[in-house]
């Protein structure tokens, strides 16, 4: 794991993660994710290839996750949707 995400879990200390939403997702970033103990991850990507990548490099994505590809000015994107963690 590299140093950010060591420095992140230590942040985030003994807490739940519950709904996780990484607002940027790469494919470092999800192999990190889906090992968190997360009840549920959201990841977002403007990039289709970007999400392709991700797919590509991590496999089938853990029933409690879901890989999102859209744009952070369309207002309906997760729109009424809560999380407990953000990560960006």
């Amino acid at each position: 794991m590299s140093a950010l995400f060591d420095y992140i879990v230590h942040q985030h200390g003994d807490r739940q993660w519950g709904h996780v939403l990484d607002a940027g997702t790469g494919v470092t970033s999800m192999r990190w994710l889906r090992h968190l103990p997360a009840t549920r991850l959201t990841a977002v990507t403007a990039s289709g290839a970007m999400a392709k990548r991700v797919r590509k490099a991590g496999g089938a994505l853990p029933d409690q996750a879901r890989l999102v590809v859209g744009n952070w000015n369309d207002e309906t994107l997760l729109a009424g949707e809560q999380f407990d963690v953000v990560l960006a």
